[in-house]
């Protein structure tokens, strides 16, 4: 992403929080074609995904995503079936935008039957003020003079509102921005209860990148992010301050190898996981190992490309030893369809 350099305010001044530094406001909430890792003027997708031995005992996943000129996606589908068992299943959302392009109602529909609606409204000045579910719930969002988040609320069947979440945005003396969040979280499900959440995210002057994030969610964890000059991720380091121990991710220069390291409190080492891209940045391999570095598992993967560098089929391997025996599975062959905006332009793909 392109990150804009900030410059330094007086201390008397009010703050000019970077767009890029979290929460984005508004947040960029519909998925993009940047997402799916597609490049060019996609226009739509076609995916069908197929496992299974014969015309007589199969599956099938077909995905169909639909952007507009700008790489928002406006509408997806998703077709699932089996045989011989006769199951079908259809969604479909479809993202609706105003004339500043921003999302304004997002539609849900199951086996052809609308299922829900969501609704954004936004302030004249662009403050994202509410996000509206048919099913009875709305969160509610309140900012500060520089318009960045500063409380979120929500509620259910219009009852009494809740605070799920505070902001506060600071300048501290080692010259990085720092982002303060405390969530209450309330869920029916295991915790039964309220949930916590503290973090603190420090972000770096020159260019607004996240360099640490500290965590509390039952431990205590802290990341740490180091970045090369380019301004792509070099390093990022996960720690358990409560038992020392630590993961540290480290990618290449030109981001097509990332090894996965883990370290005990008392120094021990082990290489977790081994990944590697191609250059149009999709994964090729995926290799993980057990402490005493003999190979546990294996992923490889193979691409059709179209003339824009968008796979048009993928196909890959899953390996895995037990006691020193290997052993081979085939992985889902995935196929595409994609059409691009060029004028008189063909669809590439299957």
């Amino acid at each position: 992403m392109m990150v804009l350099l900030l410059l330094l305010q007086s201390a008397a001044a009010q703050p000019q929080w970077p767009k890029n530094i979290e929460p984005i406001n508004p947040p960029e909430l519909f998925p993009m074609a940047k997402d799916e890792n597609l490049r060019g003027p996609v226009r739509q997708v076609v995916e069908e995904t197929r496992d299974g031995e014969n015309e007589q005992a199969h599956w099938t996943v077909q995905r169909e995503l639909t952007y507009d000129r700008r790489g928002t996606m406006i509408k997806l589908s998703q077709l699932s079936q089996s045989v011989p068992a006769c199951r079908k299943s259809f969604y479909e959302c479809v993202y609706h935008y105003d004339a500043s392009h921003r999302p304004i109602i997002e539609e849900e529909f199951r086996d052809g039957s609308p299922e829900s609606t969501i609704t954004y409204k936004y302030s004249p000045t662009g403050d994202l003020l509410s996000i509206s579910a048919s099913y009875g719930s709305i969160k509610t969002f309140e900012y500060d003079n520089g318009h960045h988040l500063r409380k979120s609320y929500e509620a259910y069947d219009s009852g009494e509102k809740t605070e799920r979440g505070s902001w506060r945005w600071s300048r501290t003396a080692d010259g990085f921005e720092q982002f303060c969040h405390y969530a209450k979280l309330f869920s029916s499900g295991d915790f039964g209860g309220s949930v916590q959440i503290d973090e603190t995210r420090r972000y770096g002057v020159a260019g607004g990148l996240l360099v640490s994030h500290f965590s509390r969610y039952g431990g205590k964890q802290v990341e740490d992010f180091v970045y090369y000059p380019n301004g792509t991720l070099r390093s990022r380091t996960l720690t358990d301050t409560e038992s020392g121990s630590k993961i540290v991710e480290d990618s290449s220069p030109d981001a097509r190898t990332v090894t996965m390291t883990s370290y005990e409190a008392d120094g021990k080492a082990w290489m977790m996981k081994v990944e590697r891209y191609d250059q149009y940045g999709n994964v090729v391999s995926r290799n993980g190992y057990n402490e005493d570095g003999s190979r546990d598992w294996e992923m490889l993967y193979e691409y059709k490309y179209d003339r824009h560098g968008n796979w048009t089929l993928q196909m890959g391997t899953d390996r895995s030893w037990i006691n020193g025996e290997g052993f081979v599975d085939d992985l889902p062959a995935i196929s595409r369809t994609i059409t691009y905006f060029h004028s008189g332009a063909k669809p590439s793909g299957r």
